[in-house]
């Protein structure tokens, strides 16, 4: 039986995408945002990454989703999405973003800073 002909009830559980998939259309998620500066600000947010994927992996928490962007030539600013509002919560506690915004505010940011430099 191919995955299109499963119950839904059971897609849930092929793989982590799809669990994460159902979580994100029915949990409001949270994206932590972490601003580095200077001419060396992509290596040290490309570090930071290293230790929020160790903080993640210790929290047994997938991340929905992450990446980078840059306002300038010297700013960074790493950025991951958390589905589950107790670890989004743990994960502001313990790693102390400059921001922590639901997802449709980030997707603004996101959109107005792509926007503003082009």
């Amino acid at each position: 039986m191919d995955i299109q002909h499963r119950p839904p009830v059971e897609v849930h559980y092929v793989t982590n995408c799809l669990t994460l998939k159902l979580e994100r259309e029915t949990m409001s998620s949270t994206v932590h945002h972490w601003d580095f500066f200077g001419p060396e600000a992509a290596k040290t947010a490309e570090h930071f990454k290293k230790h929020m994927t160790e903080f993640t992996h210790k929290q047994e928490c997938v991340p929905v989703a992450e990446g980078f962007f840059s306002a300038h030539a010297n700013h960074t600013c790493y950025w991951i999405e958390i589905a589950d509002p107790q670890i989004a919560a743990e994960t502001k506690k313990k790693m102390r973003p400059q921001r922590s915004l639901p997802r449709t505010d980030h997707e603004e940011i996101i959109s107005e800073l792509v926007s503003s430099s082009s």
